[in-house]
């Protein structure tokens, strides 16, 4: 036993934890695997975000742009003179990057007949024919001979562009071409007020690997304090920066849940048992249970997301009540006289088929929920199903060695109680069983009314994703202030382009773009799209346009345009860069895709994964990303679901085209939110009651033995209608848990009084007695779950809210319903 837990031990000791939101919402959905594969392999958005802001005491913007270009050199400057910095950084980017002018001079406009429409080619064709030569040249000799400044505006604007084609061209291109929208392009690094920097920096490796998160970050973050001379603000957010927060509070969290649990259940026992040693037999069991169910999770998976590293805590809480019933059913054996190892026997025979059956219904509860669409959900279980599992064997193989330990005849001091004794209670419940039993319908039919007569259904869902992020999360946060200053949505909209190679990525960024343009989307809110439709021509219409630009004969152009020029006032030599440029703008047969992209580096992570040497199609794989711009953020659920509803069915026959982003996965969250619901739950249900019934073999039994947890379903809803509690991905695990767990409590009291009546006991006593043990695992499982209220995650906080009111409420379920049913003989063989 001693081998396989340290060898348990050493298996969970491996498990590391993991950050990210997609393990937090269901795997199922298509928009979730859209923003897992773009926050792993996109470096878009996968930066380090640090932003510098000027104290408000400074007025002048001179000085402002002074003190904030001197902040970003010299950390740029650090980072490149730190060899272990550098070794951290892939690409750091202080400002508008020279390669967006680099691509529009070199690239756009030179191809830019192959990225305008049909419409503006022919106005090209048009001014490009002998006639149309002509005219503008007469044109300008009119325009340059206007007096005063309008004439001299004139001769600067034909000495570079006589035939007008580049004001041409810059109203078809309009919309084209990196737009410099903050967030999206990662271009524009000023904030509105000019007070804020915005400096992306790109880690050697991705944001999920959370090791090197909170090593990139403490390191960027020290020498950014290092270079602040002039005492700016400075603040960290991006992805490694909410990684590396959310690593910190997962591993405290995880170590504070377990203590808390431990802690406060010693002080309950020692509260309300005479014996010290008491909470360490009950302990030890448990103790081994959960060890050895992480030894076996660490042996398919290594992931440690939020709510399994909880689960410690819940489970020591659970567990424990196992031991409970054990322990006072053998010291309530010793005390009729019986010897300790006839003790031990009789408690195995006598109580240990309940515990089975009530670690059934626990392990059934758990298990209902590993049926969720949530990975982390999924995990959860199983380690609450084989925990409680290993504390129940535990508690068959070690209580038994532990209560064998003590000398023959020594008084007993088994869980004694000290102060807490409700058998008086209960037995008053029994006489006077009218009055608790109809307060309870009362209290059920007050719970029926409020869900009657609540708000709408929609009330019940949680939209907001960040309730799933650790908090205080200071780099949450300033994201949030990053997306008010520099005028960004924090909820943008991205499609997921995947296809068969580089070409078929720009075909399909053309096709969103165009399907995205209609009538539908626009009239949701839909401002436009940002993708390679806007950097490269469609590949679909390139053969085409060549053979229209190769009709318009660049050597006749050339010399009509010549003899235009001889035949006015303008100097044909001052115009040879001119010819050159329409030489090339109209000869160039070959247009940029993908692979010309990639010589434009911050344009390429904009819109392409990190290059990869066995990627498909081509160095960046094919994948890309496109932006949809909204024209206002959605303020409602209901705009965000029709914004959501219209893109989608835009996009619906587009294959390869996945909308996703927060606002997404929020959406499809909520919806999945009631799906499972009623599924997670109809599963727990449904197992529990046919658990029941094989083991009962009675529909009476198991019908009694449901009250007490359909008393604290009804009444938990209640609660949470009464004080706005939301349901989550997390925290909707309750309802399934609750019906595992509160059944318990009826498990054991119809047991007692099945057994009590079959031998012609009092039944009333043994029900008395019974209350002691079933308030003693209510109260540890509530205390147990109320640790996770000081869990830094809001969803997790709540999952512990809404099950500590939920069992508290099965075990009231269980006195004032259960046991007037019960002491009247209702239980029937």
């Amino acid at each position: 036993m001693a081998a396989v837990l340290a060898l348990a031990a050493w298996g969970a000791a491996r498990i590391e934890p993991v950050a990210s939101l997609q393990a937090m919402v269901s795997d199922r959905e298509p928009a979730a695997r859209a923003m897992g594969r773009i926050t792993s392999d996109f470096p878009a958005v996968d930066a380090l975000l640090v932003v510098a802001t000027v104290p408000d005491t400074i007025d002048s913007a001179a000085e402002m742009e002074a003190m904030l270009r001197r902040f970003a050199a010299d950390l740029e400057s650090a980072i490149l003179a730190a060899p272990d910095a550098t070794a951290l950084c892939r690409e750091i980017n202080t400002g508008e990057p020279s390669h967006v002018r680099a691509f529009i001079e070199n690239v756009l406009v030179p191809n830019g007949l192959y990225y305008v429409d049909d419409d503006a080619l022919d106005e090209v064709s048009h001014r490009l024919s002998r006639e149309g030569i002509a005219q503008r040249i007469r044109e300008n000799e009119s325009a340059i001979a206007a007096p005063g400044v309008g004439g001299k505006v004139a001769a600067r604007l034909i000495a570079t562009d006589p035939l007008r084609l580049n004001e041409l061209l810059a109203d078809r291109l309009a919309g084209k071409g990196p737009t410099g929208e903050a967030g999206i392009s990662g271009d524009l690094t000023r904030s509105r007020d000019g007070r804020s920097l915005l400096i992306r920096i790109t880690g050697a490796r991705p944001a999920s690997d959370l090791e090197f998160a909170g090593a990139f970050t403490e390191r960027i973050r020290r020498l950014a304090r290092d270079t602040n001379r002039d005492g700016l603000t400075i603040e960290l957010a991006g992805a490694y920066a909410i990684a590396a927060a959310a690593e910190k509070s997962i591993r405290g969290d995880m170590i504070r849940s377990i203590a808390l649990s431990i802690l406060m259940l010693q002080a309950f026992f020692l509260l309300v048992y005479r014996d010290p040693f008491s909470f360490v037999r009950a302990v030890l069991p448990v103790v081994a249970g959960i060890v050895a169910a992480f030894g076996l999770y660490s042996m398919f998976s290594l992931r440690l997301t939020p709510i399994t590293a909880v689960i410690g805590g819940v489970l020591a809480g659970i567990g424990i009540d196992y031991c409970i019933h054990f322990l006072s059913h053998h010291a309530g054996l010793l005390s009729s006289g019986r010897s300790r190892i006839d003790a031990i026997a009789g408690s195995l025979a006598e109580v240990g088929p309940a515990m089975t059956a009530a670690c059934g219904t626990s392990v059934l509860g758990f298990l209902a929920i590993s049926r969720s669409n949530v990975q982390a959900l999924r995990d959860f279980a199983w380690l609450g199903a084989t925990g409680l599992a290993g504390a129940l064997l535990a508690a068959f193989i070690l209580l038994p060695v532990l209560l064998t330990l003590r000398r023959e005849g020594a008084k007993s001091r088994h869980l004694r109680p000290l102060r807490i004794d409700i058998e008086p209670f209960v037995r008053r419940v029994c006489v006077h069983r009218k009055g608790p039993f109809i307060g309870a319908l009362a209290l059920m039919a007050i719970s029926v009314g409020v869900l009657s007569f609540g708000s709408g259904r929609s009330s019940w869902f949680e939209d907001d994703l960040t309730v799933m992020h650790p908090r205080p999360n200071a780099p949450l946060a300033a994201q949030r202030r990053i997306a008010e200053r520099f005028d960004v949505s924090p909820e943008a909209l991205i499609v997921l382009l995947e296809s068969d190679g580089p070409d078929g990525l720009v075909s399909l960024s053309h096709r969103v773009a165009s399907r995205l343009a209609g009538e539908g989307p626009r009239r949701a809110g839909v401002a436009g799209t940002y993708g390679l439709a806007d950097l490269l021509p469609d590949p679909d219409g390139i053969p085409a346009r060549r053979t229209m630009i190769e009709a318009l004969d660049a050597d006749r152009v050339l010399r009509d345009f010549d003899a235009a020029l001889q035949r006015s006032i303008f100097n044909p030599a001052a115009y040879e860069a001119y010819a050159a440029f329409l030489r090339r703008l109209l000869t160039e047969s070959a247009p940029p895709g993908i692979a010309g992209l990639g010589e434009y580096p911050g344009l390429a992570e904009t819109f392409l994964p990190t290059p990869r040497p066995d990627s498909v199609g081509g160095a960046h794989g094919a994948a890309a990303l496109t932006y949809v711009h909204l024209a206002h953020p959605p303020e409602t659920r209901e705009h965000r679901d029709a914004v959501i509803r219209a893109i989608r069915q835009a996009l619906g026959d587009v294959d390869g085209a996945t909308l996703t982003g927060l606002s997404v996965i929020a959406g499809d969250t909520e919806h999945g939110i009631r799906r499972e619901l009623s599924r997670l739950l109809g599963v727990a249900a449904g197992a529990v009651a046919i658990w029941l019934l094989l083991f009962f073999r009675s529909i009476r039994a198991v019908a009694l033995a449901l009250l007490p947890a359909g008393f604290g379903v009804l009444c938990l809803l209640a609660v949470m209608r009464v004080t706005g509690t939301k349901l989550n991905m997390i925290n909707l695990i309750a309802l399934p848990l609750l019906v595992g767990i509160g059944v318990d409590d009826g498990i054991f009291l119809v047991s007692i009084a099945r057994a009590r009546r079959r031998d012609g006991g009092d039944v009333a006593q043994g029900l008395s007695a019974a209350c002691h043990a079933v308030m003693m695992t209510s109260v540890t499982t509530t205390l147990t779950f109320g640790t996770l209220a000081f869990t830094s995650t809001p969803a997790i906080q709540s999952l512990g809210r809404i099950m500590a009111v939920g069992v508290t409420a099965s075990f009231a379920g269980a006195v004032f319903l259960l046991v007037p049913i019960l002491s009247r003989g209702a239980v029937r063989e």
